[in-house]
């Protein structure tokens, strides 16, 4: 439901009344506009406020009027009040919902260095199995030989590094391996797909 502010509709009354061919009319529009103007505005401007009077008021009178807007005025910046305090306390029960979640993402950004899967998997309470099963599932890397390497639109958003080890084979031989470890944007990107799996850092939970 659409509500005419009440300034408005005296703009409408003013406006339609000085259109009307009607002279009395026209004239109390006239009258009207110029105690606005005039008086109204004007008085409000010079002692910032507004208390109308006749000529049979009495300074009791004038000051009873004066006491009842007072008490008008304290009334609406009351429930004004209340109504922000209500406000405040909502967007800070969101706030306070939304800091564990951020206090991860803060642990995060304030690493450097490079992880393994498994270095990752304990801040989750869960195995590296687990990550790479929830990853692949989400297209995000994929198993070659006993490597887990990203998909190719992944491969350039820098979030994994990857090491070069020395190995021993089973049969003496050395050898070397390609060991897959993520950086700390990767390691942010994980915690996102986690976290739209139901699946939070053990730091999260604790708060």
């Amino acid at each position: 439901m659409n509500v005419i502010p009440k300034g408005d509709v005296l703009r409408l009354i003013v406006k339609a009344a000085d259109q009307s061919k009607n002279l009395e009319i026209k004239a109390k529009a006239a009258r009207f506009e110029s105690w606005i103007f005039d008086e109204v505005l004007v008085t409000i401007d010079e002692t910032g406020g507004y208390i109308p009077t006749n000529e049979t008021d009495t300074d009791e009178s004038i000051l009873a009027k004066a006491v009842i807007i007072a008490q008008k005025t304290i009334t609406r910046l009351q429930d004004t009040n209340t109504a922000l305090q209500t406000e405040n306390d909502k967007q800070r029960q969101i706030i306070g919902e939304l800091k564990p979640k951020a206090d991860y993402v803060d642990f995060i950004l304030k690493s450097i260095g490079t992880m393994a899967t498994t270095q990752i998997a304990a801040d989750y309470g869960i195995s590296a199995n687990k990550i790479n099963k929830i990853l692949h599932e989400e297209r995000i890397q994929r198993k070659v030989g006993d490597q887990w390497i990203l998909y190719r639109e992944h491969m350039d958003n820098g979030y994994t590094k990857s090491e070069t080890i020395p190995i021993t084979r089973s049969d003496g031989r050395p050898d070397t391996k390609l060991f897959t470890k993520w950086t700390q944007k990767g390691r942010l990107m994980i915690n996102e797909v986690l976290n739209r799996s139901g699946i939070y850092a053990n730091m999260d939970l604790i708060q």
